[in-house]
């Protein structure tokens, strides 16, 4: 089972609704193109999640709240 994804630097614009990712606890997904993460909520046993120089312009509360176990959040360098 996969529990660390590393899609850094790879010109990613969207994220899949994707399954099958139950176990997933690390995704770094910086420098990238990203503009919406809400198929993020999916993966319920993240927590490590990078996100930085991005496009992320905003940030839906409900779905952090949705990531129970998130210990670590970055978001550096997206026009927020």
């Amino acid at each position: 089972t996969l529990e660390r994804l590393d899609l850094k630097n790879n010109r990613v614009q969207y994220i899949p609704t994707l399954t099958g990712f139950d176990k997933l606890i690390r995704l770094e997904l910086n420098n990238n193109q990203l503009e919406d993460i809400a198929s993020i909520k999916n993966f319920h046993q993240l927590q490590h999640l990078e996100l930085s120089n991005n496009r992320i312009t905003n940030i839906s509360l409900t779905l952090l709240n949705q990531l129970k176990h998130l210990t670590y959040l970055s978001l550096k360098g997206n026009p927020l």
